[in-house]
């Protein structure tokens, strides 16, 4: 009866000893890090989570996911000397996809990590070194940077090769004029 006493206290000496690691080893799980290749931050309400420079030529953009805690807010986004201000509604807003994207043409290296500054409304300037990657690396060929669009000038039309009769008649200009620079004459386009 003894023997059976003794190996049920040890049975339960173990299961508490046991349970107990729980309570002084820490949970990974309650601590914030970062997963993936970028790095997090926040300034005032605005948490900042897995941003990235993703570099192509001239251009960078910041691939970024926003977590804005609190109500809308404008943000100051720096870049070497540039800036950019972008409004934040409550909730994630993320940066890098073709359609919205942050893009700067201050001068970065990729392999480095670039000081990007971040700042909401009146909260403190917040430096984060950013990792810097080019498009050449595989996962981050979809984040590039997209050049913003250009107004394109009119095309010009092209100059008439005959001169412009200088006596005032109209000769060479009766006809229909085509948007590629070609004239029918009046001639052509009758029909008996």
């Amino acid at each position: 009866m003894k023997s059976r006493l003794a190996a049920a206290a040890a049975a339960i000496l173990a299961t508490a000893t046991l349970a107990g690691c729980n309570f002084i080893t820490p949970q990974a799980t309650q601590f914030q890090y970062d997963p993936a290749d970028g790095v997090s931050g926040a300034t005032g309400p605005v948490e900042i989570r897995n941003a990235v420079l993703v570099v192509d030529g001239d251009l960078s953009s910041l691939a970024v996911t926003f977590v804005n805690d609190g109500p809308a807010t404008t943000l100051e986004v720096t870049v070497g000397d540039e800036s950019q201000s972008i409004d934040l509604d409550s909730g994630l807003t993320p940066y890098g996809f073709p359609d919205q994207q942050l893009v700067f043409s201050a001068p970065v290296t990729a392999g480095t990590l670039e000081d990007v500054v971040f700042a909401a409304d009146a909260a403190e300037r917040t430096a984060v070194p950013v990792p810097v990657f080019s498009v050449d690396v595989a996962n981050w060929s979809s984040y590039g940077p997209v050049a913003p669009e250009e107004d394109e000038a009119e095309p010009s039309t092209p100059a008439s090769s005959e001169p412009a009769p200088s006596d005032g008649s109209s000769e060479g200009t009766s006809g229909t004029d085509f948007e590629d620079g070609t004239q029918q004459s009046e001639d052509e386009g009758s029909t008996p």
